[in-house]
């Protein structure tokens, strides 16, 4: 069997919006018999800015990113942001199809330069809310995140 990285990313707001939104993120790291997991929260931040921030610190806590990376989430968002719309943005200057400034432009940009550092990374959607292990674990993260944000 092919030894890779597993990891799982979810990030949520409660009240995704507001001001004083509950917001968290949250990763699980594993390979072989190692494992990581990470989540913070904050106030005011949207759900897809949680996801993005998932991400992102997921890959900056892989210190070798040349085994393959197999990164489950179940943001839509975030999983064709990163394999399909951002060619077109970069290319168009980061404006999106209705010729406006993309959305979280500083998020994209830091999650492309993690991506492109890594040697072989496959990006799965996963069915949120189901009998994904690793999606039901990282979801109970960020909610514990937001319930113990002060």
């Amino acid at each position: 069997m092919e030894k890779v990285i597993m990891v799982y990313t979810d990030g949520g707001a409660r009240g995704n919006g507001k001001e004083d939104c509950k917001s968290a993120w949250a990763y699980t790291l594993s390979y072989g018999p190692h494992y990581k997991e990470d989540a913070a929260a904050c106030y005011g931040a949207t759900n897809n800015q949680m996801e993005m921030t998932a991400i992102i610190r997921a890959l900056q806590a892989i210190k070798n990113k040349t085994i393959p990376i197999r990164l489950h989430s179940d943001s839509a968002y975030c999983i064709n942001g990163i394999t399909s719309w951002i060619h077109g943005w970069k290319k168009k200057g980061w404006v999106n199809s209705k010729k406006e400034p993309v959305e979280n432009k500083e998020l994209w940009i830091e999650m492309d330069k993690l991506v492109a550092q890594c040697a072989d990374i496959q990006f799965i959607k996963v069915k949120g809310h189901a009998d994904v292990v690793g999606n039901i674990r990282v979801d109970a993260l960020v909610n514990k995140a937001m319930d113990e944000l002060a």
